[in-house]
Protein backbone atom coordinates (compact mmCIF):
# COMPACT_ATOMS: atom_id res chain seq x y z
CA UNK A 1 0.00 0.00 0.00
CA UNK A 2 3.19 2.14 0.81
CA UNK A 3 4.99 1.62 -2.48
CA UNK A 4 2.98 3.72 -4.90
CA UNK A 5 3.48 6.94 -2.61
CA UNK A 6 7.42 5.64 -1.61
CA UNK A 7 7.88 5.84 -5.40
CA UNK A 8 6.69 9.13 -5.34
CA UNK A 9 8.75 10.88 -2.49
CA UNK A 10 11.77 8.80 -2.67
CA UNK A 11 11.95 7.40 -5.76
CA UNK A 12 12.26 3.35 -6.88
CA UNK A 13 16.00 3.64 -5.73
CA UNK A 14 15.03 5.01 -2.04
CA UNK A 15 12.67 2.01 -1.74
CA UNK A 16 15.49 -0.14 -2.71
CA UNK A 17 17.53 1.66 -0.12
CA UNK A 18 14.54 1.66 2.38
CA UNK A 19 14.62 -1.83 2.31
CA UNK A 20 18.10 -2.62 2.37
CA UNK A 21 17.52 -0.92 5.90
CA UNK A 22 14.99 -3.04 6.71
CA UNK A 23 17.14 -5.95 6.01
CA UNK A 24 19.72 -4.82 8.64
CA UNK A 25 17.18 -3.78 11.41
CA UNK A 26 16.03 -7.90 10.43
CA UNK A 27 19.46 -8.79 11.06
CA UNK A 28 19.56 -7.50 14.49
CA UNK A 29 16.59 -8.53 15.62
CA UNK A 30 17.75 -11.75 14.86
CA UNK A 31 21.06 -11.43 16.83
CA UNK A 32 19.96 -9.40 20.13
CA UNK A 33 16.26 -9.64 20.89
CA UNK A 34 15.43 -13.71 19.38
CA UNK A 35 16.44 -16.31 21.99
CA UNK A 36 19.42 -18.89 20.83
CA UNK A 37 17.55 -22.05 20.91
CA UNK A 38 19.73 -25.25 22.38
CA UNK A 39 21.49 -27.68 20.10
CA UNK A 40 19.53 -30.85 19.86
CA UNK A 41 21.01 -34.15 18.76
CA UNK A 42 21.06 -34.81 15.07
CA UNK A 43 19.25 -37.50 13.58
CA UNK A 44 21.26 -40.44 12.14
CA UNK A 45 21.66 -40.10 8.74
CA UNK A 46 22.96 -36.43 8.74
CA UNK A 47 20.76 -33.20 7.71
CA UNK A 48 20.58 -34.28 3.61
CA UNK A 49 18.50 -37.39 4.29
CA UNK A 50 16.24 -35.54 6.92
CA UNK A 51 15.74 -33.04 4.26
CA UNK A 52 14.76 -35.74 1.81
CA UNK A 53 12.23 -37.09 3.84
CA UNK A 54 10.56 -33.72 4.15
CA UNK A 55 10.48 -33.08 0.55
CA UNK A 56 9.45 -36.65 0.21
CA UNK A 57 6.26 -36.45 2.38
CA UNK A 58 2.98 -37.08 0.52
CA UNK A 59 1.13 -34.88 3.38
CA UNK A 60 2.94 -31.74 2.23
CA UNK A 61 3.91 -32.16 -0.94
CA UNK A 62 0.99 -29.92 -1.68
CA UNK A 63 0.61 -27.53 0.29
CA UNK A 64 4.47 -26.96 -0.98
CA UNK A 65 3.33 -26.25 -4.41
CA UNK A 66 0.31 -24.75 -3.31
CA UNK A 67 2.76 -21.86 -0.75
CA UNK A 68 4.75 -21.72 -4.66
CA UNK A 69 1.82 -21.04 -6.77
CA UNK A 70 -0.28 -18.60 -4.46
CA UNK A 71 2.89 -16.48 -4.62
CA UNK A 72 3.68 -16.72 -8.00
CA UNK A 73 -0.14 -16.35 -9.41
CA UNK A 74 0.64 -12.71 -6.48
CA UNK A 75 3.13 -11.49 -8.47
CA UNK A 76 2.24 -12.20 -11.88
CA UNK A 77 -0.95 -10.62 -11.46
CA UNK A 78 0.88 -7.58 -9.72
CA UNK A 79 2.61 -6.95 -12.80
CA UNK A 80 -0.77 -6.35 -14.26
CA UNK A 81 -2.89 -4.98 -11.88
CA UNK A 82 -0.76 -1.42 -11.16
CA UNK A 83 -0.67 -0.92 -15.57
CA UNK A 84 -4.24 -1.59 -15.41
CA UNK A 85 -4.90 0.67 -12.89
CA UNK A 86 -3.20 3.26 -14.66
CA UNK A 87 -4.80 2.98 -17.93
CA UNK A 88 -7.76 3.20 -15.70
CA UNK A 89 -7.58 6.90 -15.13
CA UNK A 90 -5.51 6.16 -11.41
CA UNK A 91 -2.04 7.90 -11.23
CA UNK A 92 0.64 5.17 -10.04
CA UNK A 93 1.33 7.79 -7.03
CA UNK A 94 -2.65 6.87 -5.86
CA UNK A 95 -2.67 3.27 -6.47
CA UNK A 96 -3.07 2.87 -2.57
CA UNK A 97 -7.00 4.46 -2.63
CA UNK A 98 -7.15 0.67 -4.06
CA UNK A 99 -4.97 -1.36 -2.23
CA UNK A 100 -6.42 0.18 1.56
CA UNK A 101 -9.53 -0.15 0.91
CA UNK A 102 -9.58 -3.83 -0.60
CA UNK A 103 -6.81 -5.01 2.09
CA UNK A 104 -9.54 -3.80 4.33
CA UNK A 105 -12.07 -5.14 3.18
CA UNK A 106 -10.67 -8.75 2.29
CA UNK A 107 -8.88 -8.89 5.85
CA UNK A 108 -12.84 -8.62 7.68
CA UNK A 109 -14.05 -11.19 4.77
CA UNK A 110 -11.64 -13.91 5.73
CA UNK A 111 -12.34 -13.62 9.51
CA UNK A 112 -14.91 -16.42 9.21
CA UNK A 113 -13.00 -18.73 7.19
CA UNK A 114 -10.35 -18.85 9.73
CA UNK A 115 -11.68 -18.02 13.04
CA UNK A 116 -14.20 -21.00 13.18
CA UNK A 117 -13.16 -24.15 14.35
CA UNK A 118 -10.50 -26.56 13.95
CA UNK A 119 -11.22 -29.56 11.97
CA UNK A 120 -10.22 -31.42 8.88
CA UNK A 121 -12.95 -31.71 6.97
CA UNK A 122 -13.65 -28.09 7.37
CA UNK A 123 -10.28 -26.93 6.82
CA UNK A 124 -10.34 -28.96 3.43
CA UNK A 125 -13.21 -27.48 2.48
CA UNK A 126 -11.54 -24.20 3.34
CA UNK A 127 -8.62 -24.79 1.40
CA UNK A 128 -10.42 -26.47 -1.13
CA UNK A 129 -12.87 -23.70 -1.86
CA UNK A 130 -10.35 -20.50 -1.47
CA UNK A 131 -8.38 -22.27 -4.45
CA UNK A 132 -11.87 -22.11 -6.45
CA UNK A 133 -12.51 -18.67 -5.43
CA UNK A 134 -8.72 -17.65 -6.48
CA UNK A 135 -9.29 -19.68 -10.01
CA UNK A 136 -12.85 -18.20 -10.89
CA UNK A 137 -11.39 -15.01 -9.89
CA UNK A 138 -8.80 -15.30 -12.37
CA UNK A 139 -10.57 -16.40 -15.03
CA UNK A 140 -13.33 -13.47 -14.89
CA UNK A 141 -10.61 -10.61 -14.74
CA UNK A 142 -9.95 -10.28 -18.67
CA UNK A 143 -13.39 -9.57 -18.87
CA UNK A 144 -14.57 -7.71 -15.74
CA UNK A 145 -11.62 -5.34 -15.17
CA UNK A 146 -12.17 -2.62 -17.72
CA UNK A 147 -13.29 0.33 -14.50
CA UNK A 148 -12.03 0.98 -11.86
CA UNK A 149 -15.44 -0.15 -9.49
CA UNK A 150 -14.80 -3.22 -11.19
CA UNK A 151 -11.41 -3.92 -10.79
CA UNK A 152 -11.59 -3.32 -7.18
CA UNK A 153 -14.08 -6.04 -6.51
CA UNK A 154 -11.98 -8.11 -8.53
CA UNK A 155 -9.53 -7.35 -5.89
CA UNK A 156 -11.40 -7.71 -3.11
CA UNK A 157 -12.55 -11.27 -4.36
CA UNK A 158 -8.87 -11.97 -4.99
CA UNK A 159 -7.52 -11.28 -1.45
CA UNK A 160 -10.05 -12.59 0.51
CA UNK A 161 -9.25 -16.30 -0.36
CA UNK A 162 -5.66 -15.20 -0.68
CA UNK A 163 -5.61 -14.22 2.78
CA UNK A 164 -7.20 -17.47 4.55
CA UNK A 165 -4.20 -19.57 2.41
CA UNK A 166 -1.86 -17.36 3.87
CA UNK A 167 -3.17 -18.19 7.31
CA UNK A 168 -3.92 -21.75 6.75
CA UNK A 169 -0.66 -22.97 4.77
CA UNK A 170 1.63 -22.73 6.93
CA UNK A 171 -0.59 -23.53 9.78
CA UNK A 172 -1.18 -26.71 8.28
CA UNK A 173 3.11 -27.47 7.43
CA UNK A 174 3.25 -26.92 11.26
CA UNK A 175 0.45 -29.48 11.63
CA UNK A 176 1.39 -32.46 9.39
CA UNK A 177 5.22 -32.45 9.73
CA UNK A 178 6.76 -34.64 12.16
CA UNK A 179 8.13 -32.80 15.73
CA UNK A 180 12.07 -33.14 14.74
CA UNK A 181 11.09 -32.47 11.35
CA UNK A 182 9.09 -29.70 11.35
CA UNK A 183 11.84 -26.76 11.25
CA UNK A 184 12.85 -28.23 8.32
CA UNK A 185 9.75 -28.62 6.52
CA UNK A 186 8.88 -24.68 7.40
CA UNK A 187 12.20 -23.94 6.19
CA UNK A 188 11.25 -25.82 3.20
CA UNK A 189 8.03 -24.21 2.38
CA UNK A 190 9.88 -20.47 2.90
CA UNK A 191 11.69 -21.28 0.00
CA UNK A 192 9.68 -22.70 -2.33
CA UNK A 193 7.01 -19.25 -1.17
CA UNK A 194 9.67 -16.91 -2.52
CA UNK A 195 10.86 -19.27 -5.12
CA UNK A 196 7.38 -18.52 -6.32
CA UNK A 197 7.48 -15.05 -6.15
CA UNK A 198 10.17 -14.80 -8.27
CA UNK A 199 8.99 -17.56 -11.02
CA UNK A 200 5.95 -15.15 -10.79
CA UNK A 201 7.18 -11.58 -11.20
CA UNK A 202 9.67 -13.20 -14.41
CA UNK A 203 6.84 -14.92 -15.85
CA UNK A 204 4.15 -12.36 -15.39
CA UNK A 205 6.76 -9.38 -16.65
CA UNK A 206 7.42 -11.98 -19.81
CA UNK A 207 3.67 -12.47 -20.54
CA UNK A 208 2.19 -9.42 -20.29
CA UNK A 209 4.77 -7.74 -22.82
CA UNK A 210 3.70 -10.22 -25.26
CA UNK A 211 -0.17 -10.95 -24.29
CA UNK A 212 -0.83 -8.44 -21.80
CA UNK A 213 -3.28 -9.00 -18.94
CA UNK A 214 -5.23 -12.34 -20.66
CA UNK A 215 -1.32 -14.15 -20.64
CA UNK A 216 -1.36 -13.45 -17.22
CA UNK A 217 -4.85 -14.52 -16.42
CA UNK A 218 -4.02 -18.24 -18.17
CA UNK A 219 -0.51 -18.60 -16.67
CA UNK A 220 -2.47 -17.68 -13.35
CA UNK A 221 -5.42 -20.27 -14.30
CA UNK A 222 -2.57 -23.02 -15.17
CA UNK A 223 -0.88 -22.91 -11.51
CA UNK A 224 -4.43 -22.75 -9.81
CA UNK A 225 -6.13 -25.59 -11.67
CA UNK A 226 -3.23 -27.93 -10.85
CA UNK A 227 -3.06 -26.82 -6.99
CA UNK A 228 -6.43 -27.49 -7.32
CA UNK A 229 -6.31 -31.19 -8.83
CA UNK A 230 -3.58 -31.84 -6.37
CA UNK A 231 -5.72 -30.69 -3.32
CA UNK A 232 -8.69 -32.75 -4.54
CA UNK A 233 -6.34 -35.95 -5.41
CA UNK A 234 -4.70 -35.81 -1.55
CA UNK A 235 -8.15 -35.50 -0.42
CA UNK A 236 -8.98 -38.77 -2.10
CA UNK A 237 -6.18 -40.76 -1.30
CA UNK A 238 -6.90 -39.96 2.49
CA UNK A 239 -10.73 -40.51 1.91
CA UNK A 240 -11.42 -36.80 3.11
CA UNK A 241 -10.07 -37.65 6.51
CA UNK A 242 -6.42 -36.24 6.23
CA UNK A 243 -5.22 -33.34 8.61
CA UNK A 244 -5.15 -30.62 6.73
Amino acid sequence: MLSPWLSRVIGVPGIFALTGVLVLMAMWVMYAVVPDVPDRPRREGGSGVALMAVVRDIRLTHLYYGVFALHAVLMALFIAVPLNLRAAGLPMDQHWQVYLPVMAASFVLMLPAVLGPVDARRTQAVLVGSIVVLLLDQLAMPWLSGGMGSMLALLVVYFTPFNVLEAILPAQVSRLAAGESRGMAIGVFATLQFFGAFCGAVAGGYLYERWATPGVVIFNAILLVIWLMLALGTRARNGGQERV
